[in-house]
């Protein structure tokens, strides 16, 4: 005859203390974590939202980096056009002094530093994109920030479309050498020819 012996009251406390055990380790687990879910077998539908929810919030995180990188860039760039537009108003003031009848200085000299200006603006063009060697900047500059529902929501576009090298300003090929006066300042600029001022 054969005689099972089971002792069924220790294996309900075995079952018991198991899911007490795992209640207790899930309890420690949410407490240090600071999160309500930390497994898919917490809230699955949950779980899903949090997702999308820090995929959003990495998106966007990236999209204010962007935009930061966005607003440093034209920062140089209107830095640049500031300082070429402090050396014009120099090549005009020098212009000016050239027409002057009054003038008995060396005209050499205001060439000199004429050309020298006409080379920094080019420089300067260059540095911040714009010019003829790097018209990196001169296109349009797309910055994307996300959170939008496509593409063109999700990006800012910020169109410059123009270059700033002495070429493109009308203010290169001059001439103040001579004893003349007149001036031209505009289109292809010659210091000794004509007497036009254009700003």
């Amino acid at each position: 005859m054969i005689s099972i012996q089971t002792n069924y009251a220790s294996m309900v406390g075995e079952q018991n203390l198991a899911v007490n055990n795992t209640f207790q380790t899930k309890t420690i687990e949410a407490l240090t974590s600071g999160y309500r879910i930390n497994s898919s077998g917490d809230d699955p539908a949950g779980l899903a939202v949090a997702n999308q929810f820090r995929s959003n919030v990495a998106e966007l995180t990236q999209g204010v980096i962007n935009a930061n990188s966005g607003v440093s860039t034209l920062q140089i760039v209107d830095g640049g056009l500031n300082n070429i537009s402090t050396m014009l108003d120099r090549m005009k003031t020098l212009a000016s002094e050239s027409a002057s009848g009054t003038f008995t200085g060396n005209r050499a000299t205001l060439q000199s530093e004429y050309a020298t200006l006409q080379t920094e603006i080019n420089r300067e063009a260059d540095n911040i994109g714009l010019g003829a060697n790097n018209g990196a900047n001169s296109g349009t500059l797309n910055v994307y920030i996300g959170g939008g529902s496509d593409l063109a929501n999700s990006q800012v576009s910020i169109g410059i479309n123009a270059l700033v090298d002495s070429a493109a300003l009308g203010v290169s090929g001059s001439n103040i050498s001579g004893n003349t006066e007149a001036v031209t300042m505009g289109g292809a600029v010659d210091l000794n020819t004509g007497a036009q001022f254009l700003v």
